[in-house]
């Protein structure tokens, strides 16, 4: 977690390190710094659909926020819609709060 503290302070704008940083904090179990990572990430990534799943899973699984993981899944699912997992998602997706 260090060196990609290290890294962002050579360049706060490299999405790919923000990413890993999030991978590295939730496996540290600190879910919230790790959303926050990932979200950062997402604001120069727009277009990475699985970055937005990654980010619905964490918001449904540790913060049990079915609202916001329903349109981070969607967002992901717009971006690519014929991606391996679009069956899984939509049916994810409809289960979850409207």
């Amino acid at each position: 977690i260090a060196l990609f503290g290290k890294a962002l302070e050579q360049n706060r704008a490299d999405a790919d390190v923000l990413a890993d940083l999030g991978q590295a904090l939730y496996q540290a179990g600190r879910a919230d710094d790790a959303i926050e990572a990932y979200e950062q990430a997402l604001l120069m990534r727009q277009k990475d659909a699985a970055l937005w799943k990654t980010v619905a899973s964490l918001y449904l699984v540790e913060k049990n926020d079915r609202a916001r993981a329903k349109a981070y899944y969607l967002k992901a699912l717009e971006l690519d819609p014929n991606s391996p997992d679009a069956l899984e998602l939509r049916e994810m997706v409809s289960t979850l709060a409207p």
